[in-house]
């Protein structure tokens, strides 16, 4: 599946070969956290592809959240990683968002961050980015594919290229699913963290995203280098149903 963009100029112009994978996430118990950096290990296996996880601001006192004796450990190394600025969202050519479920949705700190893209949205500069999702949830039936549908209706609104992993991965037939990565956190009433099946499937999920990335990325700059011409004739053939 990697097919890596080279430094190359295509019809005189020179490009730029790297795509920027943008991991956003948020996270209290680690667990949003491990999937993020399985699904930054995923997209970096795309040797075109740089990559860096960020995280969304918090709502509630960070001192506070890291006191808390049920996750603030986990908690602390979250914040060991910065957070995402606006300037990182406009750089970047794939974001991929994940967040825990509560009560059967995005997290209130993640839908704060899409809210707030608003200014830059309204201009037009999130459309045809490449977006993903994955989320965690406490139990099996927690309301992980309302997150992921969530998340992927918030991209949509935004102009974003979704993509979704449907079956492309063997490892989706067992983790996962098809509208992006998840994990459960309570199996059995016990406490667990991701199963090495969920950060595969988190893996897929990054690798098919910066795939997907790099394939727009050349589609665009094949646009870029065609003719007036040329660029007609791909209308009509594409009018007329022909595949271009």
């Amino acid at each position: 599946m990697n097919e890596s963009l080279t430094q190359a100029a295509v019809g005189g112009v020179e490009h730029r070969s790297a795509i920027r994978v943008l991991v956003i996430f948020h996270s209290w118990s680690g667990n949003t956290l491990s999937l993020a950096q399985a699904v930054a290990e995923g997209a970096r296996s795309e040797s075109c592809a740089t990559v860096s996880i960020r995280r969304v601001s918090e709502i509630r006192n960070e001192q506070e959240l890291m006191l808390d004796r049920r996750f603030g450990q986990q908690f602390a190394a979250a914040c060991a990683y910065p957070v995402v600025t606006v300037d990182e969202v406009l750089d970047a050519d794939v974001i991929i968002l994940g967040c825990p479920t509560r009560m059967g949705t995005l997290s209130a700190e993640m839908k704060r961050f899409i809210d707030g893209l608003g200014p830059i949205w309204s201009d037009g500069a999130l459309a045809n980015k490449v977006g993903a999702a994955f989320t965690t949830a406490s139990t099996p039936h927690g309301g992980q594919e309302m997150t992921l549908l969530s998340l992927v209706v918030a991209m949509s609104h935004l102009g974003m290229i979704v993509a979704c992993p449907g079956y492309t991965a063997d490892i989706f037939e067992v983790a996962g699913s098809p509208y992006g990565a998840s994990s459960t956190s309570k199996v059995d009433g016990i406490r667990t963290r991701p199963r090495p099946a969920d950060l595969a499937a988190a893996a897929a999920l990054g690798n098919r995203s910066a795939c997907v990335g790099a394939w727009v990325r050349r589609g665009r700059q094949r646009g870029k280098t065609l003719t007036e011409g040329e660029r007609q004739d791909v209308d009509t053939r594409s009018n007329a149903g022909e595949r271009v």
